[in-house]
């Protein structure tokens, strides 16, 4: 009898796991290639803002300043800055406490950058929108505001270089 219920119960187990790894699968992303770029409530240091439709190509980046991953994405970043001059990026993250941090002396050449934006959103709608919240993510939008590429971890510095590239010449195709 114990053997039946083991068995009823490891079944019932792995099949539900199995219509979870299912419905997973199958379900729609939250913001798939071609997608239009969504308002994006932030916080900069002395106001709200809505990020929204830009006329230039722009660049998401969804980090963490505890995340050495994040740290080593900025950097890259900030040691490029120069290959992003016709690009709008925004730095976005989920810290409470970001504009308390050092991060500005850290990363000179971003804060200074008239094209770069940092900015607090809350997790939650940053959630909603974009469906993840690993750190670092990077989200490219062309100038007519549709997403071209995604990147969710740490990136090399020709990788993003080259989608900047393609965004600006328009070269950039939605993946499906």
């Amino acid at each position: 009898m114990n053997k039946r219920i083991f068995a009823v119960f490891y079944l019932v187990l792995i099949l539900s796991l199995f219509f979870w790894l299912f419905s997973q699968a199958t379900a729609d992303e939250t913001m798939p290639m071609g997608s239009s770029l969504p308002a994006i409530e932030y916080k900069d240091r002395s106001e709200s803002s809505i990020l929204g439709q830009s006329n230039i190509p722009l660049i998401i980046i969804y980090f963490s300043t505890l995340c050495e991953h994040c740290r080593y994405q900025l950097s890259v970043i900030e040691t490029n800055i120069d290959a992003f001059n016709e690009i709008k990026i925004y730095l976005l993250s989920s810290q409470s406490d970001l504009f308390k941090t050092d991060f500005d002396k850290k990363w000179v050449n971003l804060v200074q950058h008239n094209n770069v934006i940092f900015g607090i959103t809350p997790k939650d709608s940053f959630n909603k929108l974009f469906g993840s919240t690993v750190t670092p993510s990077l989200y490219f939008f062309d100038s007519h505001g549709i997403l071209k590429e995604k990147i969710h971890g740490e990136t090399k510095a020709s990788k993003i270089i080259e989608i900047s590239k393609n965004l600006m010449s328009g070269r950039t195709q939605s993946r499906q």
